[in-house]
């Protein structure tokens, strides 16, 4: 195990991220073919809005489920008192 995986705020996630993959290899877990925002017929990511809950996923397209973690990341930074900016290389 890594340090990563060892941290108590990420436990939650890896495990998450475990049984998603299990329950697809079982056929428990069977993801639809098209992301629930857009509905573009491409490859899928599983997305947990919580990882207590680690079979409640939201199938999102690669573009879609990068767009929904900013929101997030800039959400969190809001309520801590600061700006999001993103870096922009020059």
């Amino acid at each position: 195990m890594t340090a990563y995986t060892l941290e108590k705020s990420n436990v939650l996630k890896t495990r998450a991220w475990n049984t998603v993959a299990v329950a697809i290899r079982t056929g428990e877990l069977v993801p639809p073919i098209r992301c629930e925002r857009c509905g573009k017929d491409a490859h899928l990511e599983a997305h947990h809005d919580r990882y207590d809950k680690p079979l409640e996923v939201i199938w999102l397209c690669t573009s879609c489920h990068s767009q929904t973690h900013g929101k997030l990341r800039k959400r969190a930074w809001k309520a801590i008192g600061g700006r999001y900016k993103r870096r922009v290389k020059k």
